[in-house]
């Protein structure tokens, strides 16, 4: 016969302290959502008055007490310089500690930018655990093309390290990498010695072979990818690593070159005439390689490391150039050739020429919209035969600052030209009169102050 038996288990709990108020049941975090090229967010933002607070916890991969894997590689993202990738998966982790007399439960849930993420508890703390959707980045967070200026090497003078961007680049330099070779995350290399050169002393050499290494930056919401790089309009190498562009660049070895050899800087093309490398070279500008709506002629040009005066624009330079709408001469131009500017049917505006000397035969004839034709130069004294022929809008000329006119230098100037008004120096007025008459230059004009 069986008797009922019956076991009593007894097992006492931990005194219960607190009240259901001190339990948290929900916490919220905001923080910035992984974007190309960007750095990661370590500086969440809690709710108002919440019961909860991120702790100072930080190592090479958390940083109080946030920390991001990149899923796709199973490795932590640097603190430092570890930017987001596009093409990734990232999951970021953050450790909430209650405040006094509060606390989590198993219960307690947690949202990450308002989506609900994944909790854990871990001696008192609360582990978050949230996964961003895969970057996919889109032709405005990719940059795919690079365009640097500075300046070229110059025999004697110091290496440039104020690189310029093209207007609203999504990329730059942050100038973090400063020390006794670079500047402004610019290194030059003699490559000729092998040598690093010295920002503050190092000059340029003749015959010698330069290098020029830049570490640019894409801006937040950016990153290069499959970049192509130019500098000063060349090609360059371009090499990305943890989301900077390293560029590298090999300029020309530094010479001289013979009379009649012949370069293009800055679009515009140009002739050796005196080769001396000692600053007294000269140069003729021939012609353009681009043709633009405003020129200003350079007063002088870098070729090959040295500095040539531009001292003449050659014939037919510009020669039915419609593109040109208006152009500066630059100080040391002393003569125009003949057919300079000739048929270019757009060109509004000539300036400049502080010693313009020459101005050659039918130069600017055919420019049909010249209205402003004004040169600063105090020491002409040649305007050749039919030089405005066919300029209807041109009424008036200003050679206000020459005093070395002569009637011969006139003659024919104005022939079958629409210009009425010569103004002149106050002190030639009288003696500019007589050269200006219709049986010299070949119209009758006013000769004005």
């Amino acid at each position: 016969m069986w008797t009922d038996v019956q076991f009593l288990v007894q097992f006492t709990f931990p005194v219960l302290e607190g009240n259901p108020d001190d339990i948290i049941s929900l916490v919220s975090v905001n923080l910035d959502a992984p974007v190309i090229g960007a750095k990661p967010d370590y500086t969440a933002e809690l709710p108002s008055g919440s019961n909860y607070f991120l702790a100072e916890f930080n190592t090479n991969y958390f940083r109080h007490d946030i920390g991001w894997l990149d899923d796709t590689t199973n490795s932590y993202v640097d603190t430092e310089n570890g930017i987001f990738k596009s093409g990734r998966t990232y999951i970021v982790y953050i450790y909430l500690t209650a405040k006094e007399g509060y606390y989590f439960s198993s219960n307690t849930t947690a949202k990450v930018n308002g989506q609900a993420a994944a909790v854990s508890l871990s001696e008192g703390q609360l582990k978050i655990e949230y996964t961003f959707p895969a970057l996919e980045g889109d032709i405005t967070d990719l940059i795919s093309s690079v365009s640097i200026s500075l300046d070229a090497p110059v025999v004697g003078a110091k290496p440039d390290y104020t690189a310029e961007f093209p207007v609203g680049a999504n990329y730059y330099s942050d100038k973090k990498i400063t020390n006794s070779c670079f500047r402004n995350d610019i290194f030059w290399r003699d490559v000729t010695t092998g040598y690093e050169m010295d920002p503050d002393n190092s000059l340029f050499e003749n015959g010698h072979k330069y290098n020029v290494i830049i570490f640019l930056s894409a801006k937040e919401g950016y990153s290069f990818h499959n970049i192509s790089v130019t500098l000063n309009g060349q090609l360059a190498q371009g090499f990305i690593d943890e989301g900077l562009l390293e560029i590298t660049y090999s300029f020309s070895v530094l010479g001289g070159l013979n009379i009649g050899d012949t370069a293009t800087v800055g679009g515009n093309n140009y002739t050796i005439t005196n080769n001396q490398t000692d600053g007294t070279g000269t140069v003729t500008l021939t012609g353009v390689s681009d043709k633009r709506a405003t020129v200003s002629v350079p007063n002088t040009v870098v070729i090959n490391g040295y500095v040539y005066k531009v001292n003449r624009i050659g014939t037919k330079a510009f020669y039915g150039d419609k593109t040109l709408k208006t152009v500066s001469i630059g100080s040391n131009v002393t003569v125009i050739d003949s057919y300079a500017f000739y048929g270019c049917s757009n060109l509004t505006k000539v300036s400049g020429g502080k010693v313009l000397k020459s101005i050659g035969s039918k130069a600017f004839a055919y420019c049909s919209k010249l209205k402003s034709f004004s040169i600063s130069s105090t020491v002409l004294n040649k305007i050749s035969s039919y030089s405005f022929q066919k300029d209807k809008k041109l009424k008036t000329i200003y050679i206000k600052y020459t005093t070395k006119l002569t009637k011969s230098g006139v003659k024919k100037s104005l022939k079958k030209s629409y210009v009425k008004t010569v103004k002149v120096k106050k002190s030639k007025v009288k003696k500019y009169k007589k050269y200006f008459k219709k049986s010299n230059s070949g119209r009758s004009v006013k000769v004005k102050k």
